[in-house]
C-alpha cells in the first residue's frame, strides 16, 4: 500500500505555476531602466489590453491615471490583481520592486458578484 502512495503523490506531485511576470525577484530603481507593464481593463463581457514602457519608480496607485490618460478615458475598475488573482496589498510600492526582470502583469477588475449586480441595474 505504501507503494501505491508513493507512486500516485509521485503523479500528482502539486507544482505551483511559474509566473509570467512579476512578484519574483524584484528589482530595485536602479536595476531597471523602464518597467514594461501588461495591463488588461477587465470589462463585463470584454477586456482591453495595454503594454505600457514605465519608469521604474512609478508606483503601482499611479498606474490607473497613467492607464486612464492613454486610453481616453477613466479606468472604473476598483480592483487591481497580479497575473495569479490576488490582490495587491500595498499600492505604494515601485512597479520596479513588484517586477520580475523589469516586467510586470496587471489586471483592473470589478470587486466581486456586488459590482456586477450594481452595475447591472444602473444600466437597466
Amino acid at each position: 500500500m505504501a507503494d501505491v502512495l508513493r507512486f500516485v503523490e509521485g503523479k500528482f506531485k502539486y507544482t505551483p505555476p511559474t509566473l509570467q511576470f512579476g512578484l519574483r525577484g524584484g528589482g530595485t530603481c536602479e536595476d531597471c531602466p523602464v518597467v514594461t507593464v501588461w495591463v488588461r481593463l477587465m470589462g463585463r463581457a470584454s477586456a482591453e489590453q495595454w503594454r505600457f514602457s514605465l519608469p521604474p519608480h512609478t508606483r503601482l496607485e499611479q498606474l490607473r491615471d497613467v492607464v486612464a490618460a492613454h486610453v481616453g478615458h477613466q479606468v472604473e475598475q476598483p480592483c487591481l490583481i497580479d497575473e495569479r488573482g490576488y490582490r495587491f496589498a500595498n499600492l505604494d510600492e515601485p512597479l520596479a520592486a513588484l517586477s520580475q526582470h523589469c516586467k510586470l502583469h496587471v489586471d483592473f477588475t470589478y470587486d466581486d458578484f456586488a459590482e456586477t449586480r450594481k452595475y447591472m441595474k444602473s444600466k437597466m
